[in-house]
């Protein structure tokens, strides 16, 4: 998903259910709903929250 692309409720609520359905861990893929639920909720408080590193920043300097 681009950046800065706004998403309607239903679908940032779909992208939450997707990403928990695609990386989730198995305990939370038995029960997606809820885990979905569970990270809507957090999404959608009122706190600061840390910031998403990119995909580079996570690399090691000198691994291929």
């Amino acid at each position: 998903m681009p950046q800065g692309e706004k998403l309607s409720d239903r679908e940032f609520k779909l992208e939450i259910l997707k990403s928990t359905l695609e990386f989730g861990t198995p305990a939370m893929v038995r029960d997606p709903l809820a885990t979905a639920d569970v990270f809507l909720e957090w999404c959608e408080k009122q706190t600061d929250k840390p910031m998403a590193r990119g995909k580079s920043s996570t690399a090691k300097s000198g691994q291929a």
